[in-house]
């Protein structure tokens, strides 16, 4: 009995209670002796007992159905036998890839546990060597993904944005759609400007979200989602109707032949992506309303009155606040002179992050507290892709797929162009975006021009559908809007929907500016 009772009054489950309820909790216990090996309750059964373990031990065991599939595809893959130009090592790379994408799609772990667990089968099997597997560490583009959010943490520090927000929703007329029509708009006119989405989104997606929150809607809700997604909308997802819109971009025109390039100027470039400009920004817009319609009874609630009262309380425009706008004008002079001064758009950002810390806007804790370790982690992993594709042929492999399929004879321009568009959905699968953007622009401009399509109108195409994603992993530009709004201004569900919306759009897009490409003679 003293074993019995020591064993109630010992347990920390039961350490909040009072004597008297202990005494009621041990007349509601049953003794019970199980031998050595016996199954007391299984997975699954449903369960309607409370054990508490008094002498001895039990074993627990988690079978894990997510688990068999991950492994089972894995295992599938490894003993395949290897397509040229792929050998074992390839197969190898396609396995643990595969693994990847399936923990990834049914969210098991957080992405940068699978990220990291990716790192590792790659150096363990002898995959690539490990300078390989962690080029993506070394590339220019992480740092600026640890400058970019570093700056939107410096600036929502600051609290400058906080500011802003009250100041914009005070002057502009109370409307959901003209909140969400704002947002587009002003990153239509910030895009050709900052050629860098990741660096616009860091910037605007506090913002998104410090608006959402001050017209009182509540966090994940129709209303935060369609704010947060129309900023999206605007500041990332129109990357492509400007020579300068975006990095990838840049980089796909930088793949043209030079007759192209000559052709196809910043100029040439903004009216050839016009129309399909103007389908994405009423498509999508219209999609945020459809999807994220306001539920009956709510709307903004905005009360003037309250507005100027919380300027009030706010003061005077603070030191803190100015050395914020001063920071973000400075790190925006910075990257739209890139041409001029050489700097590039990572060193920029770091830049404007040492400026943030020396200046006491940013330390140590809320570092911590505003640049997600994970997340970078995480792309640090990712951006590395398209090297380890790459030394294992996988790039090669692939682009053997994609070319036999767009030759064949049933193919002319229009429908090589929508096939085109698939298939760059499809890519970011297995590499990231900025190789997609190379390797597509590479494999595909000659056969377009073989069917009398000018290379700038294939890059179109393929900038137009490469911000289509299935998997948060698969853009960058989403985590930022994700993570950036600090996981509350929309679910993945919701970035779901809008993403099958842009599927859509996209593909309409194209369909829509083909009269237009012929009357301007880039298709022949």
């Amino acid at each position: 009995m003293d074993e019995f009772i020591d064993t109630i009054t010992r347990t920390s489950i039961f350490s909040g209670l009072s004597r008297e309820d202990l005494a009621r909790v041990a007349g509601k216990l049953d003794e019970v002796r199980v031998a050595a090996g016996t199954t007391i309750i299984r997975q699954g059964e449903p369960g309607d007992s409370l054990y508490v373990v008094q002498t001895g031990a039990v074993e627990v065991l988690h079978r894990d159905p997510a688990g068999d599939v991950e492994r089972m595809a894995g295992a599938v893959v490894w003993h395949l036998p290897a397509p040229a130009p792929l050998d074992a090592i390839g197969m190898r790379f396609l396995a643990t890839l595969t693994v990847a994408v399936v923990l990834w799609s049914i969210n098991v772990f957080d992405d940068f546990v699978v990220a990291l667990g990716l790192l590792l089968s790659w150096i363990v099997a002898g995959i690539v060597r490990p300078e390989v597997a962690l080029s993506g560490f070394t590339k220019a583009s992480w740092f600026l993904f640890v400058g970019a959010l570093g700056l939107g943490a410096g600036v929502t520090r600051s609290g400058l944005l906080y500011r802003a927000a009250l100041a914009m929703v005070r002057r502009v007329t109370p409307s959901y759609p003209r909140y969400t029509a704002i947002l587009v708009v002003a990153g239509l006119l910030a895009t050709p400007a900052l050629p860098s989405m990741i660096s616009r989104m860091a910037v605007v997606a506090p913002v998104s979200w410090a608006i959402a929150e001050s017209v009182g809607f509540a966090p994940r809700s129709p209303g935060a989602a369609g704010i947060v997604l129309a900023a999206f909308l605007g500041f990332s997802l129109l990357g492509f109707m400007f020579l300068t819109g975006s990095t990838g971009g840049l980089l796909g025109w930088n793949a043209l032949p030079e007759a192209a390039r000559a052709e196809f100027g910043w100029t040439a470039w903004a009216v050839a992506a016009a129309p399909a400009g103007l389908v994405t920004i009423g498509g999508l817009w219209l999609a945020i309303h459809l999807l994220f319609r306001l539920p009956p009874g709510v709307g903004v609630r905005v009360s003037r009155e309250r507005f100027q009262a919380q300027l009030e309380i706010l003061g005077a425009f603070t030191r803190r606040e100015a050395f914020g706008l001063a920071v973000l004008l400075l790190a925006l002079a910075g990257w739209m002179t890139t041409p001029l001064h050489g700097v590039g758009e990572a060193w920029v950002a770091l830049g404007a992050l040492l400026l943030f810390i020396l200046g006491g806007v940013l330390d140590r804790s809320s570092l911590r507290a505003n640049v997600d370790l994970g997340f970078l982690l995480f792309l640090g992993v990712v951006s590395g892709l398209s090297g380890v594709a790459s030394a294992v042929k996988a790039d090669r492999w692939l682009m053997t797929l994609v070319a036999p399929i767009l030759e064949t004879p049933a193919f002319h321009s229009v429908s090589l162009l929508l096939a085109v568009a698939l298939v760059t959905v499809a890519v970011p699968f297995v590499l990231n975006k900025f190789a997609a953007t190379i390797l597509l622009t590479l494999a595909l401009t000659p056969l377009g021009q073989q069917l009398g399509l000018h290379p700038g109108v294939v890059l179109l195409v393929i900038l137009l559908n490469l911000d289509v994603w299935f998997f948060p992993y698969q853009l960058d530009v989403y985590q930022i809007a994700y993570f950036g709004t600090g996981e509350q201004g929309f679910s993945h569900a919701q970035g779901r929907r809008f993403m099958a919306a842009k599927l859509v759009v996209s593909l309409v897009a194209v369909a829509v500016s083909v009269p237009w490409w012929r009357a301007l003679g880039l298709i022949r």
